[in-house]
């Protein structure tokens, strides 16, 4: 599943806590809006665009988890979400500030703070061809053992299989070919290498 169509969970009172899929690149319109039981939202690095009025209405939403990826937030995407307190951003302050400069005040409350990523991530643009990503995130090197291995292209692959969650450094690094996705064509790409 790439998108998460318009209204599809609209008005589910019950949704408690959503974790998108790694796989999901677009939330649409209305997605979520007027889910009012819902507390919590992880939105992955792999999502890049958030639709008009997606989470409107969340008047139960408390935090949120925004991937670096993301570059396009609707109007009135988190209207009406009066609880809301905590915002994780995966990149830094800097990332933000422009971000925001460019979509306006998104969460239009001054009780929303938003924690930055201390890492002191970069976009993956930023890092292409570089083989280490900020934080010492090495590229292929999913699981953090310092090693590109045949074990890293398992990972993957589990993940694009929903077998397995990856956290966003996890992400950043699983993305071997830098095109802000992680399917497949990135475990063959850290297989190969460690062919080589």
């Amino acid at each position: 599943m790439r998108t998460i169509g318009k209204s599809t969970f609209a008005e589910c009172s019950k949704l408690k806590k959503i974790d998108i899929p790694g796989s999901v690149t677009s939330i649409e319109a209305n997605a979520f809006e007027s889910c009012t039981n819902l507390t919590d939202v992880t939105i992955p690095g792999s999502v890049t665009s958030i639709g008009n009025s997606a989470f409107k209405g969340c008047a139960g939403l408390n935090t949120i988890s925004i991937g670096l990826r993301v570059v396009e937030i609707g109007g009135y995407a988190f209207c009406l979400c009066d609880n809301l307190t905590d915002v994780d951003y995966d990149g830094t302050e800097d990332e933000w500030n422009k971000l925001s400069k460019k979509l306006g005040n998104v969460f239009r409350s001054d009780k929303v703070t938003v924690h930055f990523n201390s890492s002191g991530s970069t976009s993956t643009d930023d890092n292409k061809g570089d083989s280490n990503l900020p934080g010492n995130i090495k590229f292929g090197d999913v699981d953090g053992d310092g090693k590109v291995s045949a074990k890293d292209s398992m990972s993957i692959q589990r993940y694009v299989l929903h077998f397995k969650k990856l956290d966003s450094n996890q992400l950043r690094a699983a993305d071997a070919d830098s095109d802000g996705k992680v399917t497949n064509k990135d475990a063959m790409n850290i297989l190969r290498y460690t062919i080589k």
